[in-house]
């Protein structure tokens, strides 16, 4: 766990062997507004293993919410494809 006590913070992490994927406020009930970049391969991960059920609602969201906008203006975000293959195996039903 980490602990942000400052406006901006950077953390380094040595000797893993991916990027970790942050899953901020995690069981948090207040209402926070958060500016956080992640990208659509972070959330739809996000969304396919937290633990946390309300950060994987807000992973779907944020998915969600963006894609349509880069859509109109033309963008196609890098790694969106894997996104929305995450995304279809995470909504599919479970025999």
């Amino acid at each position: 766990m980490l602990s942000l006590t400052e406006p901006t913070q950077t953390f380094v992490f040595e000797g893993i062997p991916a990027a970790p994927v942050a899953s901020l406020l995690r069981d948090f009930s207040a209402p926070v507004l958060l500016e956080f970049e992640q990208t659509d391969a972070e959330l739809a991960h996000l969304m396919a293993h937290d633990s946390d059920a309300f950060n994987r609602w807000e992973a779907g969201q944020r998915l969600a919410d963006a894609r349509p906008a880069r859509w109109h203006r033309g963008k196609r975000a890098a790694g969106s494809k894997p996104g929305f293959r995450r995304l279809r195996r995470r909504l599919r039903p479970r025999a």
